[in-house]
């Protein structure tokens, strides 16, 4: 493991503006270490970020007709950057 060390977060305003680009980096880094969590509250912490970069990436790309229902799993497909 890479010293990852995951605590809670805490949003704040800070007058900050995340663009698709930002956010498809941040949930492309999340999901890059979800393997190192070291236990399972801190995995939950990173799906649960994970999830919430995904539906912004789905509303930033203007496709909410993908977002998920309470029932069924998150479908995202990231097209690859060069």
């Amino acid at each position: 493991m890479s010293g990852l060390v995951i605590t809670p977060m805490l949003m704040a305003s800070t007058g900050f503006t995340m663009d698709r680009q930002t956010n498809r980096q941040a949930l492309k880094t999340v999901l890059g270490v979800l393997k190192e969590a070291p236990d399972a509250d801190a995995l939950i912490r990173l799906r649960r970020v994970a999830y919430l970069h995904a539906v912004v990436e789905l509303v930033l790309s203007e496709r909410v007709e993908a977002l998920p229902e309470v029932a069924h799993p998150l479908q995202l497909d990231l097209p690859q950057e060069h």
